[in-house]
């Protein structure tokens, strides 16, 4: 049977083992036992706090992304309403005074007047630029400015919109610098859990602990180990087994 030590695969779970390494290893310490380098040691304690205020900053920036992203949808949608509002008061229009079809051409629209679909976010804020520009040109042109809604609601709405969805792009940038501070710290955490497995494996074998008291040992230190099936008769090896990173969420 092949026992095999497990190295943290998710950043939370590298935090939990630093944490509890840090907080194990002075429980020993006050008890005169000693199983890590001090160097070592320092290294996991330096860790554990750079690694937990990265991912705190890494969950406030994905929050903060959240609410971007979801203030811009809502804005988007208030302007798609007042342009689809717009069109159809444009519509009504022509078709209670009789008014050239060609009159909708001004708000972005073909002389159908129908409305294109699957419309982006991004071409929203377009069709808002037209229908405020050609509320212009037809009021230059002799006819009537929009009334309902009326230019400054959709000027309103506009605003509002391009200012949420230009605010995206920033808060994915901020999102993906405290991912790469993440990222930039893993190496040096798996290495230094790592390099906490082999002190301890050497000084609990120069105690003369049996494998099982050092596995229950170092369970106590948050480590996980894994065993393949075996017949009873087999010989226990261990190995030291590299971290695969977990796939990452969406």
């Amino acid at each position: 049977m092949s026992i095999s030590y497990e190295a943290p695969r998710s950043d939370a779970r590298r935090l939990q083992t630093l944490a509890q390494v840090v907080t194990v290893a002075a429980q020993d310490a006050l008890e005169g036992r000693a199983y890590i380098r001090q160097d070592v040691l320092a290294a996991a304690t330096t860790l554990q706090g750079q690694m937990e205020e990265a991912l705190d900053a890494l969950s406030d920036k994905l929050a903060a992304r959240m609410q971007t992203v979801a203030a811009k949808d809502q804005a988007i949608q208030q302007l798609e309403w007042h342009i689809r509002d717009a069109w159809e008061s444009i519509r009504r229009r022509i078709r209670r005074q009789d008014l050239a079809a060609s009159l909708i051409v001004y708000y972005g629209l073909n002389e159908s007047g129908e409305a294109p679909t699957g419309i982006s976010q991004s071409s929203w804020l377009s069709y808002g630029q037209d229908v405020l520009a050609g509320d212009n040109e037809a009021f230059a042109a002799g006819f009537e400015r929009l009334r309902e809604p009326n230019q400054e609601e959709i000027q309103l709405a506009y605003d509002a919109a391009h200012r949420a969805y230009n605010a995206v792009p920033m808060a994915d940038r901020a999102y993906d610098l405290a991912q790469a501070a993440v990222a930039a710290l893993r190496p040096q955490v798996d290495q230094t859990l790592s390099d906490v497995v082999r002190d301890m494996r050497y000084n609990l074998s120069i105690a003369r602990q049996d494998k099982e008291s050092e596995r229950r040992v170092m369970r106590s230190y948050g480590f996980t180990f894994s065993s393949d099936t075996a017949t009873p008769e087999e010989t226990v090896t261990e190995t030291l087994a590299e971290p695969q990173e977990e796939a990452p969420a969406g």
